[in-house]
């Protein structure tokens, strides 16, 4: 953890149900301020509904997520849409807006959501479109634009909302291999600026060499959780043992 004083997500032995089917099980953890949380695991296990859980795209059957000592996301009586304003969300898929340019795309929620005035919007839309470097890429639309230039535009959408946290759902695994580094750069960037962030990827480099923390999530259960140095190389859990074979 890099801030011991202050915890945003606290996650209370949350279990998710698909009809019969277990998909969460009373799984406990606290993400602090700074953190960069990676979470890997085989398909199936869990992952992503565990990061949906955490902005309630998809609801718990039990436990709590208790964000910035405040909001129980799990509790139906929070207003979510208040809660969201502070939790950044990246797909798989870049989501951007087809019939807006890039600069509607990134000034829609601000102006709306945070009241920016349009010129506001737009200087701070410039800003984080040159540090990732697109500012030339601002009035253009999203069909001209390569994968990793779409996600690259999608991190800094979430960005523009000014989020306490920013979750990524395994947002290099649409993208051609060669535009891959382009996204996991400017996380790495995000990351050494003490962004907290809780990503879920099959990217094991950027895990180890970026995170903090590393978690195994496998049917449903955080099986194993170390820094990525000792995750990498030193668990006893055969199941990891058994993953990490197969994709190191």
């Amino acid at each position: 953890m890099k801030d011991n004083n202050r915890c945003l997500l606290e996650v209370k032995n949350i279990t998710k149900k698909f009809g019969e089917n277990v998909v969460l099980s009373n799984i406990s953890t606290e993400i602090y301020k700074g953190d960069c949380l990676c979470i890997v695991g085989p398909s199936g296990g869990g992952k992503s509904t565990f990061l949906r859980c955490l902005n309630q795209l998809e609801t718990v059957d039990s436990g709590n997520i208790i964000f910035e000592g405040e909001y129980d996301i799990a509790d139906k009586k929070t207003n979510i849409d208040e809660v969201r304003k502070k939790i950044g969300m990246v797909f798989q898929q870049f989501n951007l807006f087809p019939h807006l340019n890039i600069m509607k795309n990134m000034t829609l929620a601000p102006m709306k959501l945070l009241k920016l005035s349009k010129e506001e919007a737009e200087n701070k839309a410039i800003k984080l479109l040159t540090r990732v470097g697109l500012s030339d890429k601002a009035y253009v639309y999203p069909s001209t634009l390569s994968g990793g230039q779409k996600q690259r535009v999608a991190i800094v959408r979430s960005l523009m909302m000014d989020p306490d946290v920013m979750l990524f759902d395994e947002p290099t695994s649409a993208l051609d291999p060669e535009m891959v580094g382009e996204v996991l750069d400017v996380m790495k960037e995000l990351a050494n600026s003490n962004m907290t962030m809780v990503v879920v990827t099959h990217e094991m480099g950027f895990a180890r060499e970026v995170s903090n923390r590393v978690v195994f999530l496998d049917n449903g259960v955080f099986a194993y959780e170390n820094t990525p140095d000792l995750f990498f190389t030193q668990s006893e859990n055969d199941r990891l043992k058994s993953f990490l074979g197969k994709v190191l």
